[in-house]
């Protein structure tokens, strides 16, 4: 939802209205404040009138691309990545979403065009879309709800390295799906953050992990940007990363609480997509 300007020409509306933009101007100062990303973590259930809120951010290419797709649940997930990154963006940029400027690198990245820093990733897996937006340059953003795959060994083959295929070998099943989903879902974040994407063998990104972080090892000789990693404070479930330029502080996570148990993460608020999409005040948005 656009923040409408104040004065004459400003649109009628309720008499809470005005608060609302003020508690949205101090929330988004709150966010420009810290120096890394903040990351939405959202469930794709969603009412009538939020799909319809939704719908009306894009653009005609992009409506008309929703329209091509079949699967209602990937129809979903890009409505929700697509339309809530528009709404967060023109929080920033002070424009009505639909005039946010969303363009495609060379190698197919998406980003918005603006003076102000401004970046954006998407993923979606298990029924969740997680949206991040830097303001200190590119961020990629890569999730997975961990499943036993019964081809593991072979696809691990084609994104692990030989050090990193070892480290799959000497533990047992269980240890082993969780550390290839963390390879697996680290290595995508820096590919999507980079911005070219699967043109680059994943096997040469080597990840070296200590507990929730990550760096890459030899980056420059791939001619990659110096990003670090977080782990993404996931539900039960999941495993993620979220990678920044180097310079970038921690990620903030706001997390939707509509699906399964939270974990408990510090310095977390719990939103609800219809009170975000409706701007109503921060002490609501619980």
């Amino acid at each position: 939802m656009m923040i409408p300007k104040s004065g004459k020409g400003a649109p009628k509306g309720p008499k809470n209205r005005p608060e609302r933009r003020k508690n949205w101007r101090k929330f988004r100062d709150q966010l420009e404040a810290g120096k890394g990303p903040t990351v939405w973590l959202l469930s794709q259930k969603m009412g009538i009138a939020t799909r319809s809120k939704l719908a009306s951010f894009l653009s005609p290419s992009e409506t008309e691309k929703l329209s091509e797709i079949k699967s209602s649940e990937t129809r979903d997930a890009m409505l929700i990545g697509r339309g809530f990154t528009r709404f967060l963006l023109a929080q920033y940029l002070g424009t009505p979403p639909p005039k946010v400027v969303i363009e495609v690198e060379e190698k197919g990245r998406p980003y918005a065009r603006n003076r102000l820093g401004l970046d954006f990733n998407v993923s979606h897996s298990g029924g969740l879309v997680a949206v991040a937006i830097s303001l200190q340059g590119k961020v990629g953003i890569d999730f997975e709800k961990a499943r036993r795959l019964p081809d593991q060994v072979s696809l691990a083959s084609q994104i692990l390295s030989e050090d990193e295929m070892d480290d799959l070998y000497v533990t047992g099943p269980l240890t082993s799906s969780k550390i290839f989903y963390d390879y697996w879902t680290a290595k995508e974040s820096v590919l999507k953050c980079d911005g070219r994407g699967l043109s680059i063998d994943p096997r040469e990104v080597e990840i070296c992990f200590e507990k929730n972080l990550f760096q890459i090892a030899a980056a420059e000789e791939l001619q990659l940007p110096k990003v670090k990693g977080w782990r993404i404070p996931f539900l039960n479930g999941f495993q993620g990363f979220v990678a920044t330029l180097g310079n970038s502080d921690g990620p903030q996570f706001f997390v939707e609480a509509k699906v399964g148990k939270l974990m408990e993460i510090k310095a977390t608020q719990v939103f609800k997509l219809e009170n975000l999409l409706q701007g109503r005040d921060e002490e609501e948005l619980i």
